[in-house]
C-alpha cells in the first residue's frame, strides 16, 4: 500500500481518448504537487541554507522521450525538469541546488510499466518483448 501511495500513477491513452479528468489528476500529481512542496519548504531552505542545500525532484525518462498513448505524462514530466531548472535558478544565490533526478525505467510488481508495455505491443502489432526491448 505504502509503495502504491509513493509510486505515482501513469495513463495510457491516445489523446483523443484521454480522459480529462485524467490528464487533471496527472498535471496535478507530478506538477502541482512539486510546486506546492516547493513553495512552501523553499523559505526554509533560505533560512538553513547552511544546513539543508539542496531539492531533489524525481521524474522518469517519459520527460525525454515519449510513446504511443503517453503524452499527457510527458507532458507533465518534461515540465518537471524544466521548473527544476528554473528553481535552480531562483535559489542558487542561497546555496541551494535543485535537481531532477532520472532513474529510468523500473520493472516492478505493481504491473505500470508491464501494462504500458502491453497496450504497447498492442497498438503496434509487436510481440511484448520486442515491444520491451528498446534502443534509445
Amino acid at each position: 500500500m505504502f509503495d502504491e501511495e509513493l509510486r505515482g500513477f501513469n495513463s495510457v491513452h491516445a489523446v483523443e481518448s484521454y480522459p480529462v479528468a485524467t490528464w487533471h489528476k496527472m498535471m496535478a500529481v507530478h506538477l502541482t504537487a512539486p510546486f506546492l512542496l516547493s513553495k512552501f519548504f523553499v523559505p526554509y531552505m533560505k533560512k538553513k541554507a547552511r544546513f539543508v542545500r539542496s531539492q531533489l525532484l524525481e521524474k522518469s525518462t517519459d520527460g525525454f522521450v515519449s510513446a504511443p498513448g503517453k503524452a499527457p505524462c510527458s507532458v507533465a514530466k518534461s515540465g518537471l525538469i524544466a521548473f527544476a531548472k528554473g528553481l535552480a535558478l531562483e535559489v542558487a544565490e542561497h546555496g541551494i541546488t535543485c535537481n531532477a533526478i532520472f532513474q529510468g525505467s523500473v520493472e516492478t510488481d505493481c504491473n505500470v510499466f508491464k501494462d504500458q508495455i502491453e497496450a504497447i505491443a498492442r497498438e503496434n502489432n509487436v510481440p511484448f518483448e520486442q515491444a520491451r526491448v528498446r534502443d534509445d
